[in-house]
Protein backbone atom coordinates (compact mmCIF):
# COMPACT_ATOMS: atom_id res chain seq x y z
CA UNK A 1 0.00 0.00 0.00
CA UNK A 2 1.28 3.41 -0.59
CA UNK A 3 2.50 5.74 1.81
CA UNK A 4 0.21 8.09 0.13
CA UNK A 5 -3.13 5.82 1.29
CA UNK A 6 -1.72 5.34 4.31
CA UNK A 7 -1.82 8.85 5.39
CA UNK A 8 -5.55 9.65 4.03
CA UNK A 9 -6.68 5.97 5.92
CA UNK A 10 -5.40 7.60 9.08
CA UNK A 11 -7.23 11.07 8.56
CA UNK A 12 -10.34 9.26 7.75
CA UNK A 13 -9.90 6.82 10.72
CA UNK A 14 -9.86 9.87 12.69
CA UNK A 15 -12.94 11.28 11.58
CA UNK A 16 -15.34 7.58 11.74
CA UNK A 17 -17.72 8.45 14.80
CA UNK A 18 -17.29 4.44 14.96
CA UNK A 19 -15.29 3.00 17.79
CA UNK A 20 -13.35 0.25 16.25
CA UNK A 21 -14.13 -3.05 18.27
CA UNK A 22 -12.22 -6.68 19.12
CA UNK A 23 -13.49 -10.01 19.43
CA UNK A 24 -14.53 -12.87 17.48
CA UNK A 25 -18.63 -13.78 15.53
CA UNK A 26 -19.68 -16.52 13.85
CA UNK A 27 -19.95 -15.03 10.65
CA UNK A 28 -18.30 -12.20 8.87
CA UNK A 29 -19.95 -9.73 6.95
CA UNK A 30 -18.13 -9.72 3.65
CA UNK A 31 -18.24 -13.10 2.15
CA UNK A 32 -15.87 -13.74 -1.18
CA UNK A 33 -16.42 -17.14 -1.77
CA UNK A 34 -17.45 -18.42 -4.98
CA UNK A 35 -21.44 -18.52 -5.70
CA UNK A 36 -23.07 -20.12 -8.89
CA UNK A 37 -25.29 -16.45 -9.23
CA UNK A 38 -23.46 -13.40 -8.87
CA UNK A 39 -25.57 -10.62 -7.14
CA UNK A 40 -23.81 -7.65 -6.11
CA UNK A 41 -20.23 -6.38 -4.98
CA UNK A 42 -19.10 -6.31 -2.01
CA UNK A 43 -21.12 -9.72 -1.63
CA UNK A 44 -22.80 -9.62 2.02
CA UNK A 45 -22.82 -12.62 3.94
CA UNK A 46 -26.16 -13.91 4.60
CA UNK A 47 -25.29 -14.84 7.50
CA UNK A 48 -23.80 -12.41 9.19
CA UNK A 49 -27.09 -9.93 8.09
CA UNK A 50 -29.59 -12.70 9.46
CA UNK A 51 -27.81 -13.15 12.82
CA UNK A 52 -27.75 -9.24 13.15
CA UNK A 53 -31.33 -8.55 11.68
CA UNK A 54 -30.04 -5.92 9.30
CA UNK A 55 -32.44 -4.16 7.66
CA UNK A 56 -30.53 -1.77 5.29
CA UNK A 57 -26.91 -0.90 4.77
CA UNK A 58 -26.76 2.58 2.93
CA UNK A 59 -23.00 3.36 1.63
CA UNK A 60 -22.14 7.13 1.39
CA UNK A 61 -19.29 7.97 -1.75
CA UNK A 62 -17.45 10.49 -1.97
CA UNK A 63 -13.93 10.73 -4.21
CA UNK A 64 -10.56 12.09 -3.82
CA UNK A 65 -8.30 12.64 -7.04
CA UNK A 66 -4.79 12.97 -6.54
CA UNK A 67 -3.64 16.64 -5.47
CA UNK A 68 -7.15 17.56 -4.55
CA UNK A 69 -9.95 17.89 -1.90
CA UNK A 70 -12.71 15.74 -1.75
CA UNK A 71 -15.35 15.88 -3.76
CA UNK A 72 -19.00 15.49 -2.30
CA UNK A 73 -21.81 15.00 -5.14
CA UNK A 74 -24.36 13.34 -3.02
CA UNK A 75 -23.80 9.71 -4.63
CA UNK A 76 -24.93 7.03 -2.26
CA UNK A 77 -26.05 3.40 -2.86
CA UNK A 78 -28.68 1.23 -0.72
CA UNK A 79 -29.05 -1.98 -0.10
CA UNK A 80 -31.88 -3.86 1.62
CA UNK A 81 -32.18 -7.13 2.78
CA UNK A 82 -34.84 -9.56 3.89
CA UNK A 83 -35.74 -11.56 7.36
CA UNK A 84 -33.76 -14.23 6.07
CA UNK A 85 -30.60 -12.51 5.27
CA UNK A 86 -31.23 -12.13 1.78
CA UNK A 87 -30.28 -9.27 -0.50
CA UNK A 88 -33.56 -8.04 -1.75
CA UNK A 89 -32.72 -4.81 -3.02
CA UNK A 90 -29.78 -2.86 -4.54
CA UNK A 91 -30.36 0.83 -5.78
CA UNK A 92 -27.61 3.72 -6.48
CA UNK A 93 -27.90 7.23 -7.88
CA UNK A 94 -26.18 8.21 -10.90
CA UNK A 95 -25.81 12.20 -11.67
CA UNK A 96 -27.27 13.08 -14.86
CA UNK A 97 -27.01 16.14 -15.16
CA UNK A 98 -25.00 19.48 -14.01
CA UNK A 99 -28.15 21.88 -13.76
CA UNK A 100 -27.07 25.80 -13.72
CA UNK A 101 -29.43 28.59 -12.17
CA UNK A 102 -29.45 32.18 -12.11
CA UNK A 103 -30.93 34.12 -9.41
CA UNK A 104 -30.76 37.86 -9.41
CA UNK A 105 -30.53 40.22 -6.55
CA UNK A 106 -31.22 43.46 -6.13
CA UNK A 107 -28.97 46.31 -4.71
CA UNK A 108 -29.14 47.25 -1.38
CA UNK A 109 -30.04 50.91 -0.02
CA UNK A 110 -29.44 53.01 3.17
CA UNK A 111 -30.81 55.93 3.37
CA UNK A 112 -30.75 56.75 -0.56
CA UNK A 113 -27.50 55.13 -1.02
CA UNK A 114 -26.33 52.20 -2.74
CA UNK A 115 -23.97 50.38 -0.30
CA UNK A 116 -23.96 47.11 -2.40
CA UNK A 117 -24.55 46.58 -5.74
CA UNK A 118 -27.15 44.34 -7.60
CA UNK A 119 -25.50 41.17 -8.98
CA UNK A 120 -26.55 38.06 -10.40
CA UNK A 121 -26.00 34.56 -8.07
CA UNK A 122 -24.92 31.48 -10.27
CA UNK A 123 -25.64 27.66 -8.59
CA UNK A 124 -24.58 24.65 -9.74
CA UNK A 125 -26.85 21.31 -8.49
CA UNK A 126 -26.89 17.68 -9.59
CA UNK A 127 -29.47 16.11 -10.99
CA UNK A 128 -29.74 12.10 -10.19
CA UNK A 129 -31.57 9.22 -11.93
CA UNK A 130 -31.85 6.22 -9.28
CA UNK A 131 -30.92 2.87 -10.73
CA UNK A 132 -31.82 -0.40 -9.06
CA UNK A 133 -31.94 -4.18 -8.89
CA UNK A 134 -34.74 -6.17 -7.03
CA UNK A 135 -33.74 -9.95 -6.11
CA UNK A 136 -36.53 -12.41 -5.02
CA UNK A 137 -35.55 -16.12 -3.38
CA UNK A 138 -37.49 -19.47 -2.80
CA UNK A 139 -37.68 -20.66 0.64
CA UNK A 140 -34.85 -22.40 0.79
CA UNK A 141 -32.89 -19.26 -0.18
CA UNK A 142 -32.36 -19.76 -3.92
CA UNK A 143 -31.85 -16.43 -6.66
CA UNK A 144 -35.28 -17.30 -8.97
CA UNK A 145 -35.29 -13.80 -10.26
CA UNK A 146 -33.41 -10.83 -10.25
CA UNK A 147 -35.00 -7.65 -12.27
CA UNK A 148 -32.67 -4.48 -13.51
CA UNK A 149 -33.98 -1.10 -14.07
CA UNK A 150 -33.01 0.23 -17.48
CA UNK A 151 -34.50 3.69 -18.21
CA UNK A 152 -37.98 2.55 -19.13
CA UNK A 153 -37.19 -0.68 -19.33
CA UNK A 154 -36.57 -3.73 -17.30
CA UNK A 155 -34.30 -6.50 -17.63
CA UNK A 156 -35.29 -9.65 -15.52
CA UNK A 157 -33.37 -13.18 -15.23
CA UNK A 158 -35.10 -16.06 -14.10
CA UNK A 159 -33.25 -18.81 -12.05
CA UNK A 160 -34.49 -22.56 -12.44
CA UNK A 161 -32.28 -25.30 -10.36
CA UNK A 162 -32.17 -29.16 -10.66
CA UNK A 163 -33.48 -30.48 -7.10
CA UNK A 164 -29.52 -30.57 -6.14
CA UNK A 165 -29.33 -26.83 -6.82
CA UNK A 166 -27.29 -27.14 -9.65
CA UNK A 167 -28.70 -24.14 -11.76
CA UNK A 168 -30.44 -25.72 -14.88
CA UNK A 169 -32.24 -22.48 -16.67
CA UNK A 170 -31.41 -19.08 -16.96
CA UNK A 171 -33.88 -16.56 -19.24
CA UNK A 172 -33.33 -13.03 -20.09
CA UNK A 173 -36.06 -10.81 -20.94
CA UNK A 174 -36.65 -7.38 -21.41
CA UNK A 175 -40.02 -6.17 -19.86
CA UNK A 176 -42.01 -3.37 -19.19
CA UNK A 177 -44.03 -1.84 -16.14
CA UNK A 178 -47.72 -1.08 -16.13
CA UNK A 179 -47.67 0.44 -12.63
CA UNK A 180 -47.63 3.77 -11.51
CA UNK A 181 -44.50 5.12 -9.99
CA UNK A 182 -44.38 4.07 -6.20
CA UNK A 183 -46.37 0.90 -6.77
CA UNK A 184 -45.57 -2.58 -6.76
CA UNK A 185 -44.12 -4.00 -10.39
CA UNK A 186 -46.77 -5.25 -12.73
CA UNK A 187 -45.58 -7.16 -15.68
CA UNK A 188 -46.85 -5.27 -18.97
CA UNK A 189 -45.29 -6.90 -22.35
CA UNK A 190 -42.30 -9.71 -21.66
CA UNK A 191 -39.93 -9.96 -24.76
CA UNK A 192 -37.64 -13.11 -24.55
CA UNK A 193 -33.76 -12.06 -25.27
CA UNK A 194 -31.49 -15.32 -24.34
CA UNK A 195 -32.17 -18.84 -22.72
CA UNK A 196 -29.91 -20.85 -21.51
CA UNK A 197 -30.20 -24.33 -20.31
CA UNK A 198 -27.83 -26.55 -18.09
CA UNK A 199 -26.50 -30.31 -18.08
CA UNK A 200 -24.31 -31.81 -15.32
CA UNK A 201 -22.17 -35.31 -15.75
CA UNK A 202 -20.49 -36.42 -12.66
CA UNK A 203 -16.97 -37.25 -14.16
CA UNK A 204 -14.99 -38.01 -10.89
CA UNK A 205 -16.33 -37.54 -7.22
CA UNK A 206 -14.75 -34.24 -7.90
CA UNK A 207 -14.97 -33.46 -10.79
CA UNK A 208 -18.47 -32.24 -13.10
CA UNK A 209 -18.76 -31.60 -16.98
CA UNK A 210 -21.05 -28.47 -17.23
CA UNK A 211 -23.13 -27.98 -20.66
CA UNK A 212 -24.36 -25.08 -22.06
CA UNK A 213 -27.91 -25.27 -24.72
CA UNK A 214 -28.88 -22.71 -26.79
CA UNK A 215 -32.66 -22.22 -27.35
CA UNK A 216 -32.95 -25.00 -29.41
CA UNK A 217 -31.35 -27.71 -26.41
CA UNK A 218 -28.08 -27.82 -28.35
CA UNK A 219 -24.68 -27.23 -26.53
CA UNK A 220 -22.92 -24.32 -27.93
CA UNK A 221 -20.39 -24.04 -25.24
CA UNK A 222 -18.55 -26.99 -22.12
CA UNK A 223 -16.77 -26.81 -19.00
CA UNK A 224 -14.87 -28.55 -16.20
CA UNK A 225 -15.53 -27.53 -12.50
CA UNK A 226 -12.88 -29.33 -10.29
CA UNK A 227 -13.37 -28.86 -6.76
CA UNK A 228 -11.56 -30.37 -3.24
CA UNK A 229 -13.02 -30.06 -0.17
CA UNK A 230 -16.65 -29.23 -1.45
CA UNK A 231 -14.64 -25.98 -2.91
CA UNK A 232 -14.37 -25.09 -7.02
CA UNK A 233 -10.41 -24.96 -7.07
CA UNK A 234 -11.09 -24.37 -11.22
CA UNK A 235 -13.52 -23.91 -14.13
CA UNK A 236 -12.30 -24.11 -17.91
CA UNK A 237 -14.81 -23.42 -20.43
CA UNK A 238 -14.62 -23.80 -24.27
CA UNK A 239 -17.12 -22.87 -27.04
CA UNK A 240 -18.23 -26.11 -28.97
CA UNK A 241 -17.03 -23.87 -32.45
CA UNK A 242 -14.12 -21.76 -32.75
CA UNK A 243 -11.36 -21.34 -30.08
CA UNK A 244 -12.50 -19.10 -27.50
CA UNK A 245 -11.65 -20.11 -24.36
CA UNK A 246 -12.25 -19.33 -20.73
CA UNK A 247 -11.28 -20.11 -17.48
CA UNK A 248 -10.89 -19.39 -13.49
CA UNK A 249 -8.93 -20.81 -10.67
CA UNK A 250 -9.29 -20.20 -6.65
CA UNK A 251 -6.67 -20.77 -4.06
CA UNK A 252 -7.58 -21.32 -0.34
CA UNK A 253 -5.63 -20.49 2.93
CA UNK A 254 -5.04 -23.09 5.13
CA UNK A 255 -8.75 -21.94 6.64
CA UNK A 256 -10.29 -22.41 3.72
CA UNK A 257 -11.13 -18.69 3.06
CA UNK A 258 -10.27 -17.45 -0.86
CA UNK A 259 -7.19 -15.65 -1.33
CA UNK A 260 -7.43 -15.47 -4.86
CA UNK A 261 -9.26 -15.58 -7.74
CA UNK A 262 -7.65 -15.98 -11.14
CA UNK A 263 -9.55 -15.06 -14.57
CA UNK A 264 -8.80 -15.67 -18.27
CA UNK A 265 -10.46 -15.04 -21.61
CA UNK A 266 -9.52 -15.23 -25.56
CA UNK A 267 -12.58 -13.84 -26.89
CA UNK A 268 -11.10 -10.32 -27.73
CA UNK A 269 -7.44 -10.69 -27.31
CA UNK A 270 -6.03 -12.87 -24.40
CA UNK A 271 -7.02 -11.08 -21.14
CA UNK A 272 -6.48 -11.91 -17.52
CA UNK A 273 -7.99 -10.92 -14.19
CA UNK A 274 -6.75 -11.48 -10.89
CA UNK A 275 -8.52 -10.30 -7.34
CA UNK A 276 -6.41 -11.22 -3.99
CA UNK A 277 -7.60 -10.52 -0.81
CA UNK A 278 -5.69 -10.74 2.72
CA UNK A 279 -7.58 -10.86 6.31
CA UNK A 280 -7.02 -9.98 9.46
CA UNK A 281 -6.88 -11.52 12.99
CA UNK A 282 -10.54 -12.10 13.18
CA UNK A 283 -10.88 -13.09 9.87
CA UNK A 284 -12.57 -9.90 8.30
CA UNK A 285 -11.09 -9.03 4.64
CA UNK A 286 -8.78 -6.56 5.27
CA UNK A 287 -7.79 -5.89 1.83
CA UNK A 288 -8.57 -6.50 -2.03
CA UNK A 289 -6.25 -6.01 -4.89
CA UNK A 290 -7.53 -6.14 -8.06
CA UNK A 291 -5.12 -6.66 -11.46
CA UNK A 292 -5.74 -6.55 -15.55
CA UNK A 293 -3.14 -8.23 -17.47
CA UNK A 294 -0.72 -7.91 -14.75
CA UNK A 295 -1.24 -4.13 -13.68
CA UNK A 296 -3.02 -3.32 -10.93
CA UNK A 297 -6.25 -1.02 -11.07
CA UNK A 298 -7.46 -1.31 -7.62
CA UNK A 299 -6.18 -1.75 -4.09
CA UNK A 300 -9.82 -1.83 -1.68
CA UNK A 301 -8.94 -1.14 1.96
CA UNK A 302 -12.24 -2.44 4.44
CA UNK A 303 -12.31 -0.87 7.75
CA UNK A 304 -14.37 -2.91 10.63
CA UNK A 305 -16.10 -1.22 13.81
CA UNK A 306 -18.36 -1.43 16.15
CA UNK A 307 -21.47 0.70 15.84
CA UNK A 308 -22.39 2.62 19.29
CA UNK A 309 -26.08 2.68 18.50
CA UNK A 310 -26.42 -1.24 18.02
CA UNK A 311 -24.75 -1.78 21.51
CA UNK A 312 -23.33 -5.04 23.16
CA UNK A 313 -19.69 -3.52 22.11
CA UNK A 314 -18.00 -6.01 24.99
CA UNK A 315 -18.53 -9.04 22.35
CA UNK A 316 -17.38 -7.33 19.37
CA UNK A 317 -19.62 -7.33 16.78
CA UNK A 318 -17.29 -5.89 14.06
CA UNK A 319 -19.57 -4.11 11.42
CA UNK A 320 -18.19 -2.89 7.78
CA UNK A 321 -17.58 0.90 8.61
CA UNK A 322 -15.80 2.70 5.40
CA UNK A 323 -13.96 1.47 2.23
CA UNK A 324 -11.05 3.33 0.87
CA UNK A 325 -10.83 2.10 -3.25
CA UNK A 326 -7.49 3.00 -4.90
CA UNK A 327 -8.57 3.81 -8.45
CA UNK A 328 -4.45 3.48 -9.61
CA UNK A 329 -5.72 4.25 -13.39
CA UNK A 330 -7.72 7.23 -12.52
CA UNK A 331 -5.72 8.72 -10.00
CA UNK A 332 -8.29 8.91 -7.39
CA UNK A 333 -9.59 7.20 -4.11
CA UNK A 334 -13.18 6.74 -3.79
CA UNK A 335 -14.49 6.59 0.07
CA UNK A 336 -17.48 4.38 0.73
CA UNK A 337 -18.93 5.11 4.62
CA UNK A 338 -21.91 2.53 6.01
CA UNK A 339 -24.51 3.22 7.91
CA UNK A 340 -26.90 0.57 9.07
CA UNK A 341 -31.01 -0.10 9.96
CA UNK A 342 -31.84 -3.33 11.53
CA UNK A 343 -35.14 -5.61 12.56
Amino acid sequence: MTNRLYCLLFVFLLSLPFGQGRGRVSAQIIDPSPVPVSISEPHFSRTFIRQHKIKTITASVVDKPDGEIIRDKGLAQVYAFDTAGNLSRHYFNEITALAKTETEIPAVYKRGRVVKKSFTKVNFEYQYDTLGTEYFYTSTGYLVMKRVCIGDFYHSTYYEYFGDGLLSRQTLCKETNLAKSGDPFKLGVQTVLSEEKFEYEQLTPNQVKKKFLNDEGKPYKQGILNFVNSKPIDESYQFVVGFIRSGVTYAYDSKSRLIEKLSTDNSSGTTTEKVTFEYDELGNIKTEKKFKNGTQTDEIVYLYGVLPSHGREGLGMRFLTSQLDRQLQQSSIRILKYEYTFY
